[in-house]
Order: structure tokens, then C-alpha cells, then sequence
């Protein structure tokens, strides 16, 4: 490159042919015959475990998907029996249904077609799945490339063809439903001057519907939030990652409040428990992330420590730090639990 003008001297030549992994940092000597960089692989499996003592304990979470790849927990069937999950493990995101105590997964539907990509919200394309509340469909949006569009569709839990439900801007941050007998879905759209969070009710087959919650953002760069909505379709679980206190927004004319983590910092993720008298919430350690039970007042019980790396990602729906994050099973007895790993190094290159 001329450093005065920045134009390229010469045509640039390929040197690698090599695909599985990422690779940045690069740090070149300076008589130009080595190359080094840093080679990384980030993946993610989902580990179920069982629920005891009123969803505030676990067993030994035991590894649920065992493919190489990246796969996401996104709900529950409606008895318990199964876990929905997408993953990339063919190429591409697909929905898949897995019952519990078996090791196949069954396809239900592609969702997108190549990697994932950042948008602006801080999601993967396609956001985490979810289910309808009457189970009856799996909502997932399309991230077209390069387009302002998002489509938010459904398809049945059996399989079969996609449906639209909505089209909204890129600004969509993510979606989540309540459980019957309740029936309402929400999705949570950013501000075009990333000011404040707006929650929208929808109906999985006639669309969108009302306005239903507004909720202040910050607007540094380094503000990412995870979301909930409670089973019964009553509150909605704010949390700006990296800080410890969690909003609860009341949708029924209650006080809304705030829950401060006793003990407990830098927390990243939030999902209601299934009775909807507590959270699932992740935190910051020193040695890597725990996963812990939290109830409605601030108190903390460690479910799972995990040792390792936490470094964000710039692909994740996570939007922050790689923690665990986990979703209950209806009937409260299992827990769908997402968990990461990361395998970074540094390589060299010579003669090249």
C-alpha cells in the first residue's frame, strides 16, 4: 500500500485456502517472511439439566447436542418432552426438535440460508427462535443482507412451510412469548438514536398489535440489554449488561421496580424462571461466568460455574461477554442451558 494515499501497489495475492476458524491480530517482521495471528473458534452446545428445590438447584448439567458448530436453546414443547434449538451444524441455521434422552435431532425448517452476521440490534441472524404460546408455531426472524427489512415469521412445530407474521425495520432487537393460558408476544424494537426500547405486542398469525412499554437506553457504544417477558405475560425483565441491577416493567398497571443482585456483578443475561417468582441470570466471575438463580429480591443461587475465557462476540445474539444462558422447560423440571467455548491461539506463517 502507498501509506501517503492509501492506494494498493500491487494486485493482492491469496495466500490461505483455509475455512473453520477466524483469524485476526496479524503482526508481520519486519523483513516480511513471518506472519503471525491469532487462529480462534468459538462454539456453543446446549446442556440440559434437571430442576430441584423450586427451580433454585440443579444436577450436573449433561451436554445435550454433541455436533461441532454453534447451537442456541429456543424453547421448550409444550409438555416438556423436547428442546427446540437452531443451529449452523449443516451450513446453514435450521430449526431442529430433540427429545430428551435421545442424541438425534429431528430438522423442522431452515430459517436463513449462510453464516451468521452481525446487524446493528447486536444480534445473529437469525435472532434465537421462540415459541408461540399455544406451541403451536416457532417465530424467527430474517436478517436480509444488506436490507433494512427484517421479516418476522412463523413456521408449524411439525415442519412445513414458512409464514409471514410481520416486517419491521432493523432496529427489531428480539422477541419473547408468554405461556398459556396468556397469550401474548412482545418484541422489543431500539430507537433510531438508540435512546430507549420500545415494547410492541404481536399475535403470532394476525401480527402487530399495540405499544405496550418504553424503557430508557443508554447511548454508548458499549450498551447492550437482555430482555424477558414473564410466563404469565405480566412483566418484562430488563438488564443493561455488565451492571447488577435488573428493571421489572409492569404490563398489568403495577408498580414497576428494580431488582439489585446481592453479591452479584457484571450480570449479562436474564430469563424468567417458569413459575415466574425468579430469574435465570449469568454473571462476570474472575476465573470465567456462573449461572445462577436469582429471586425477586436480589438473591443469588450458583447453578453452574464455567472456567474460561469470556471475551464478547461479534456474532452472537448474546451481544456481550460469551456466558451461559438458560431457558426452563414448562413444567419447570429441566432447564435448556447454552454454553460456549472458545479455542484461541497464536499461529505463525513463514515462507509465504
Amino acid at each position: 500500500m502507498n501509506i501517503h494515499s492509501g492506494e494498493p501497489l500491487e494486485k493482492p495475492k491469496r495466500l490461505t485456502n483455509w475455512s473453520g476458524f477466524c483469524i485476526d491480530s496479524p503482526s508481520v517482521t519486519a523483513d516480511g517472511k513471518k506472519l503471525a495471528f491469532r487462529r480462534s473458534a468459538v462454539q456453543s452446545s446446549v446442556y440440559v439439566a434437571d430442576l430441584q428445590a423450586g427451580e433454585a438447584r440443579i444436577n450436573t448439567p449433561r451436554r445435550f447436542t454433541l455436533n461441532e458448530g454453534r447451537d442456541y436453546p429456543a424453547a421448550w414443547t409444550a409438555k416438556s418432552k423436547a428442546v427446540i434449538f437452531v443451529s449452523n451444524r449443516n451450513g446453514q441455521w435450521e430449526l431442529f426438535r430433540q427429545s430428551l434422552g435421545e442424541d438425534t435431532a429431528q430438522p423442522i425448517a431452515a430459517v436463513s440460508t449462510g453464516e451468521a452476521e452481525r446487524t446493528e440490534a447486536g444480534e445473529f441472524n437469525p435472532t434465537v427462535p421462540r415459541m408461540s404460546p399455544d406451541g403451536a408455531w416457532i417465530l424467527y426472524s430474517v436478517w436480509p443482507s444488506g436490507g433494512s427489512t427484517v421479516k418476522l415469521m412463523r413456521v408449524p412445530i411439525a415442519g412445513g412451510s414458512p409464514q409471514l407474521v410481520l416486517t419491521t425495520s432493523n432496529a427489531m432487537h428480539s422477541f419473547r412469548c408468554a405461556r398459556l393460558p396468556a397469550t401474548l408476544c412482545v418484541m422489543a424494537e431500539r430507537a433510531q438514536d438508540r435512546r430507549e426500547l420500545t415494547f410492541t405486542a404481536f399475535d403470532p398469525v394476525k401480527g402487530r398489535g399495540s405499544e405496550l412499554a418504553r424503557f430508557d437506553t443508554k447511548l454508548t457504544p458499549d450498551s447492550t440489554y437482555s430482555w424477558d417477558l414473564s410466563p404469565d405475560g405480566t412483566r418484562i425483565a430488563v438488564l443493561r449488561r455488565s451492571e447488577m441491577t435488573i428493571h421489572i416493567l409492569s404490563l398489568s398497571r403495577q408498580k414497576s421496580r428494580e431488582i439489585v443482585g446481592k453479591g452479584w456483578r457484571d450480570l449479562q443475561a436474564v430469563d424468567w424462571a417458569a413459575d415466574g417468582t425468579g430469574l435465570f441470570v449469568s454473571s462476570v466471575t474472575e476465573k470465567g461466568s456462573v449461572l445462577l438463580h436469582m429471586d425477586l429480591k436480589g438473591n443469588g443461587q450458583l447453578l453452574w460455574s464455567s472456567n474460561g475465557t469470556i471475551e464478547p462476540s461479534i456474532t452472537t445474539f448474546v451481544g456481550g461477554p460469551l456466558t451461559p444462558w438458560a431457558i426452563p422447560s414448562p413444567d419447570g423440571h429441566h432447564l435448556a442451558i447454552c454454553e460456549w467455548n472458545l479455542s484461541a491461539n497464536i499461529w505463525m506463517m513463514e515462507n509465504f
